[in-house]
């Protein structure tokens, strides 16, 4: 099998099944460096939109993965290392994609580019949006996101009113706090203001660090202390947190798909996994994953987290 460089998965997901991973910002191209990162920090945030790669070729290598995938994932996925939006020529992705595929598309987005017109416009043929909110406060803004200059607060809440004026797809906000940092209640009750101003917010996914993030120092909020959160936001829409889990859905490959190192590595490279984790998304069994973790491992390639990840070493 071809070595993909812009598709990977299909990832298990708790929220979108499985979904197969777009990342057309590889590199870690990012509007933001938020401390909460799994990957590595990003090294020059940016705010300048661009084609990071060639479009044509993100769609032959979507449509060959799809081709080898049995069966369909239930999602398409624009994320990965960077944020999507900044590529300049996702719409023209997004587009083809509907046009070829009856796969829903989602992206999920820190939303610090949606008070560009062009991009709520590349965004309007999805299926599902989500895009992360975590503080009315400027200051907290700066201290989480570390974002690039002309990133602002101010523009991130202004894109998202507007955007949740015109987007008929599912909008999903993601709330992302921090033990000490965005968790206290007022920030819930000023966010939950926040999201009721806006014209329609379909669902809330409350995010703490229950993967271990790049920068150590970045604590989990307690279970406990989200569903408090969560009270506090006082929303009449559906609220589910890091905390409730569920199955994770196996994926079964063709019988010509295989897996090596290399897959492995992909993988890791963009979403931090278990060992269960990955077999799941392989259709492999348990040993098979750590037999080629082991190599990878003693290569020095691949790193174990404390929360009983992988990540890249």
């Amino acid at each position: 099998m071809k070595k993909n460089k812009f598709v990977f998965g299909p990832v298990p997901s708790r929220r979108l099944g499985r979904s197969l991973g777009i990342d057309i910002t590889p590199g870690k191209n990012c509007t933001l460096n938020c401390c909460y990162c799994q990957l590595h920090q990003t090294l020059n945030p940016t705010n300048s939109r661009r084609s990071f790669c060639n479009y044509e070729e993100v769609l032959s290598e979507l449509f060959l993965s799809l081709e080898e995938i049995s069966p369909s994932p239930d999602w398409i996925t624009f994320s990965g290392t960077g944020e999507p939006t900044l590529h300049s020529e996702i719409g023209k992705i997004i587009s083809k994609i509907k046009m070829v595929s009856g796969i829903p598309v989602c992206v999920i987005t820190n939303g610090t580019l949606l008070h560009l017109p062009e991009v709520r416009e590349d965004l309007s043929l999805v299926e599902k949006v989500m895009p992360t909110l975590t503080t009315l406060d400027d200051v907290i803004f700066q201290k989480i996101h570390r974002p690039a200059s002309g990133i602002t607060l101010k523009t991130t809440l202004l894109g998202l009113t507007e955007f949740s004026k015109k987007f008929r797809g599912f909008l999903e906000i993601e709330i992302f706090l921090i033990a000490g940092v965005n968790d206290y209640l007022e920030n819930a009750q000023k966010l939950g203001s926040f999201i009721k101003s806006l014209h329609k917010v379909d669902g809330i996914y409350l995010n703490t660090a229950v993967r271990s993030p790049s920068d150590d120092t970045v604590k989990a909020v307690s279970p406990e202390n989200l569903l408090i959160f969560k009270k506090h936001l006082d929303l009449g829409i559906n609220i589910s947190t890091a905390y409730e889990l569920s199955p994770l859905p196996k994926i079964s490959l063709n019988p010509s798909g295989e897996l090596g190192e290399e897959r492995i590595q992909a993988l890791l490279f963009r979403h931090p996994c278990t060992t269960k984790e990955m077999a799941a998304t392989f259709g492999v069994s348990v040993e098979k994953i750590e037999n080629i973790l082991a190599k990878l491992h003693a290569k020095k390639r691949i790193k174990a987290n404390s929360d009983g990840t992988w990540n890249i070493a």
